[in-house]
């Protein structure tokens, strides 16, 4: 959780440095593939496998310049993803908060109309929810009694995108860098854990 109020609170302080005529308020909604990477201790094969989720949430856009644009967006997500290890096929989802910190270069056009940028920037989520599917079995996640699993994760984002005026579409990816759950001791495999990775098209209205 404290994760997400240092990028929350970097955001805000962000938006009061920038110029605050050239800022426009925004929705946002998207459709996701994620999936779960594994890493474990003998580089096993877990054939992840990604699933589909969506996205929908706030966004704030302010114009840097003609070129530069800082993006902060507030958004509700659908993700997880599928496993086949040893003949066992374990299905996670999850449904997250997060906020997004982004900063696009526009590589043709400008910020007042329409404009072909880059983004990168970076991520923290919290999980409101957590389910796994297992043998017919669907167990929810307890957080706060079970400590290999982890409700925050942070990570970064890049992609690149179209602004039409008033309308941005654009194709991302996300990249976890905290281990969503660890696990000791997996027989042959050793130890494991994973991380989240996300492919997403996003389409945003200013107003």
């Amino acid at each position: 959780m404290k994760s997400i109020q240092y990028t929350l609170l970097a955001s805000i302080l962000f938006f009061f440095s920038t110029n605050i005529a050239s800022a426009q308020l925004g929705v946002k909604a998207g459709y996701n593939l994620s999936s779960l990477k594994y890493f474990s201790d003998n580089d096993e094969n877990f054939n992840e496998e990604f699933i589909s989720g969506y996205q929908v949430g706030l966004v704030y856009h302010a114009a840097l310049g003609d070129a530069l644009s800082f993006q902060p967006e507030v958004a509700y997500y659908t993700s997880g993803g599928n496993s086949d290890f040893l003949s066992s096929a374990i299905e996670r989802s999850y449904q997250n908060l997060k906020v997004n910190a982004l900063l696009n270069l526009n590589v043709i056009g400008s910020n007042d109309g329409i404009g072909l940028h880059v983004t990168g920037g970076l991520f923290a989520g919290y999980a409101l929810s957590a389910k796994i599917k297992a043998a017919g079995t669907e167990t929810t996640v307890n957080f706060d009694d079970d400590d290999d699993f982890n409700r925050t994760n942070v990570g970064y984002i890049l992609g690149a995108g179209v602004k039409l005026n008033k309308f941005i579409v654009s194709v991302r990816g996300s990249f976890g860098v905290t281990e969503l759950a660890s696990f000791d001791g997996l027989g042959f495999t050793g130890d494991a854990s994973i991380k989240s990775r996300e492919f997403s098209l996003v389409g945003v209205l200013l107003f």
